[in-house]
């Protein structure tokens, strides 16, 4: 799967540029910026509601016993986005150098240059890692065998673009115990005119046969096109279909060129995901409950083009991971509480749990004042 001025995964994730032309004259400032990922803070802010026919009079205090079953469950919930976040800025983000923001001026390479030679070894134009991940299952696990990318000023392209390329090579990409990325790769690039007069910039994402929810699902994105195709049991995804995993049921839906993936979760398997120790007690007073775990994923690109200024954000992969829906509490059927937990899907973001960016890339080349509309590391 908010990097929250982006607005899964998404209007963004759809390619989209205006088709005013970029700087007829050479930026006076340019920018470029490759990561392995990024992500952006969910927030999981459950609401609980006292209820029962003794609700009214026990007030927030409602019954001990109970209340010390619910706060667990409310604080591991809150606390979860907190840790996704913080593992994956450690384990991938801010990881083995996995970045690079010093656009040199160079021809264009073929393919993946050394960082250990001239001229990609300027400090920060290019980087190659292996390992990298954030092992937080079962609330999340992101592994990546490898990370690179590169930026520069390519002096033999047309406009002299500054440019920025990525690649990350997965492992697997799990949410609460269930896997919803496989291995692959992904890629992306992004690359703004410095000099000329050019249409448009360049955000190009892609992977290929991606394999999905333990590959009932294959998807693919041409490079160039930015668009997603998504194969079920090896025909195209058409309306909403189901598939059976391991956990559940998942309902498939591809729209505005993201794949979102809806699993009803049960009380006992996310209290076993949380880890709480208190999930026998709990367990034993629930009397409903409505939880979807909501999945996005797909891949993501933006343009912008102007008399002043060009930019570009593309990454190969997004995943947003959201928990919404509601538990109920009851004891003896006079007091109660109701957890509610709201979604964190909007128009910009594409989960309360995890947004998440593979293989990330910006670029910006501005000939006034003006501020780039996607600066590094923000989208």
């Amino acid at each position: 799967m908010r990097l929250r001025s982006s607005a899964v995964v998404v209007a963004a994730c759809a390619l989209a540029a205006t088709a005013v032309a970029a700087p007829a004259t050479a930026a006076s400032t340019t920018s470029a910026y490759s990561a392995a990922g990024y992500a952006t803070p969910g927030s999981l802010a459950p609401v609980t509601t006292i209820t029962g026919s003794l609700g009214g009079l026990v007030g927030p205090l409602v019954n001990p016993a109970l209340a010390g079953l619910v706060n667990p469950l409310v604080a591991a919930l809150t606390q979860a986005p907190q840790t996704v976040l913080a593992g994956v800025l450690t384990g991938i983000v801010n990881a083995g150098n996995a970045s690079a923001n010093n656009p040199i001026s160079t021809t264009t390479p073929s393919g993946q240059p050394s960082c250990a030679t001239a001229p990609w070894n300027a400090g920060n134009a290019c980087y190659s890692t292996l390992s990298l991940g954030a092992p937080l299952a079962p609330l999340v696990n992101v592994g990546l065998q490898a990370a690179n990318g590169y930026t520069g000023t390519f002096t033999n392209g047309t406009g002299t673009p500054v440019t920025a390329v990525a690649s990350a090579a997965l492992t697997d990409v799990s949410v609460l115990g269930l896997n919803v990325v496989g291995a692959g790769t992904v890629t992306a690039t992004s690359s703004c005119p410095t000099t000329g007069s050019t249409s448009a910039t360049a955000a190009s994402p892609a992977f290929n046969g991606l394999g999905l929810f333990g590959n009932a699902v294959s998807a693919s994105v041409a490079s160039g096109t930015g668009l997603l195709s998504v194969l079920v049991g090896g025909n195209p995804l058409v309306g909403t279909q189901t598939v059976t995993i391991p956990g559940g049921t998942v309902s498939l839906t591809l729209n505005s060129n993201l794949l979102t993936a809806k699993i009803t979760i049960t009380p006992s398997y996310l209290l076993q995901q949380l880890g709480l120790s208190v999930a026998g007690s709990l367990m034993s007073l629930i009397t409903a409950s409505n939880l979807v775990l909501t999945l996005t994923v797909g891949p993501g690109a933006q343009k912008t083009t102007s008399s002043s200024q060009a930019s570009a954000g593309a990454w190969g992969l997004e995943v947003g991971a959201d928990l919404s829906g509601s538990l109920d509490l009851t004891v003896a059927g006079l007091v109660g509480i109701d957890v509610a937990l709201p979604t964190g899907i909007t128009s910009s973001a594409y989960g309360n749990l995890l947004d998440l960016k593979l293989a990330y890339t910006t670029c910006s080349a501005v000939s006034s004042s003006t501020t780039a509309q996607i600066p590094p590391g923000v989208n």
